[in-house]
């Protein structure tokens, strides 16, 4: 059955294409776009086209205001009445912008990219579920990150905030993960059922026949290319079990450097400081690109998604894989071709396990055979490969924007029929 080409509006913190919700919701809006639908954002902060995005500043995370907020009530852990005055304020200035987007773009589905899941713009949130409820109109709420993987969280004087919107259970929302396992904490913690639709990437060519100046990379960012290098893109904070990775490389007779590219979190300065600390104690060469692709974003905003996917793909050109991998920049480096390195039971890998992608696992103490287990791939570099094209052709099979079209297709035909 086919439907009608919808007027389909996004709406997250930011859409500025450096982090892995913008990058992600950049796939999403290209393929809708294939598929004959018009695409609008409501958002903080943009690159998007300006006649299609009504940018609203307090519904960036970064807003002073919510920035306030999230000191307070995660941070220091206190909420006065003011504080939830505040929050109460700007849940009806983003509502009534809400409203007024609605309206503007004759919007007929929301796709709500993680601002309904992880709770770091508690004011937003609660004005999109009031707002959904309102106006009964199909949502899809995709979730990338959850409020409960993360401790602050679960000790925050904002739980009712947290327990009513992030996740909100409202009849007109299709919940949407990339992983089994996501769906099933979800359905255990919240009470309702998810869609998987896995992160997908463009598997018709691999990025290795479109090189990118990695030589000229290496040099800007300091690296000896004759040195192995490990890519490591998961967030810089204590889950993503950095330390441990580095406890491997430390026994290591060749130490390979660690290359960490995502974005740093000012409120996680602590752990990146304890893996410089650590790192420099065990002798590890350890480069951190996400504040260069930062800065560089933010003096070409315009070219901030260029940017993103040069930088990444650069870093992918020099490792010879990707370490303690969360679920997208899994995808990535099957994507390019790289293989994948994780401790065992990392629960972002399962669903492609299951699918018979090859992982290399650790145990998760790093003793000296578990090191040396890990080395002698390390050594033999046609076995990776082999590891990396099995992993490509199975990409091709499960991971390809084809299928995202289908996929998206009978999202939208449930949704938008029921």
């Amino acid at each position: 059955m086919e439907i009608t080409p919808s007027r389909i509006g996004f709406v997250s913190t930011h859409f500025n294409g450096t982090d892995r919700v913008s990058l992600e919701s950049s796939i999403w809006q290209d393929a809708l776009t294939r598929m004959g639908h018009e695409c609008f954002y409501f958002t903080g902060r943009s690159t998007q086209p300006e006649e299609r995005t009504a940018i609203v500043p307090e519904a960036d995370f970064r807003h002073p205001d919510v920035d306030q907020l999230n000191l307070e009530l995660y941070d220091e852990g206190k909420r006065s009445s003011k504080t939830s005055g505040t929050i109460q304020a700007l849940r009806f200035h983003i509502k009534q912008h809400l409203h007024q987007f609605l309206q503007t773009f004759d919007i007929n589905l929301l796709i709500v990219e993680n601002a309904l899941a992880l709770p770091v713009n508690i004011p937003l949130g609660l004005a999109l579920t009031e707002v959904i409820a309102e106006t009964d109109i199909a949502c899809l709420a995709r979730h990338h990150d959850f409020a409960w993987e993360y401790a602050k969280s679960d000790y925050s004087p904002a739980r009712d905030y947290i327990v009513s919107s992030f996740p909100p259970k409202l009849p007109s929302i299709q919940h949407v993960v990339a992983t089994a396992v996501q769906a099933d904490v979800l359905a255990m913690r919240v009470g309702v059922f998810a869609r998987v639709i896995p992160y997908m990437r463009d598997f018709r060519t691999s990025p290795e026949s479109h090189p990118v100046p990695s030589e000229a990379f290496a040099d800007e960012v300091g690296i000896n290319q004759e040195t192995q290098i490990a890519l490591a893109a998961s967030p810089l904070q204590p889950p993503s079990r950095l330390d441990t990775v580095l406890a491997f490389i430390a026994r290591m007779d060749r130490k390979p450097a660690l290359l960490l590219t995502s974005a740093i979190n000012l409120r996680e300065q602590s752990y990146l400081k304890f893996i410089m600390e650590t790192a420099e104690l065990f002798d590890i060469n350890v480069h951190l690109v996400g504040d260069r692709l930062e800065t560089a974003s933010m003096k070409h905003e315009e070219y901030a998604l260029q940017l993103a996917l040069y930088y990444q793909h650069a870093a992918y050109a020099l490792a010879f894989g990707q370490t303690q991998a969360a679920t997208a920049e899994a995808v990535d480096a099957i994507h390019f071709s790289k293989a994948l390195v994780t401790l065992k039971n990392n629960p972002a890998l399962q669903d492609l396990k299951v699918k018979g992608f090859k992982i290399l696992e650790l145990d998760a103490v790093p003793h000296l055979e578990a090191v040396r287990a890990l080395e002698h791939p390390l050594r033999a570099p046609e076995q990776l490969n082999q590891i990396a094209e099995h992993n490509f052709k199975l990409g091709q099979q499960h991971l390809s924007l084809d299928i995202l079209d289908q996929k998206l297709g009978t999202s939208l035909r449930e949704i938008l029929t029921s």
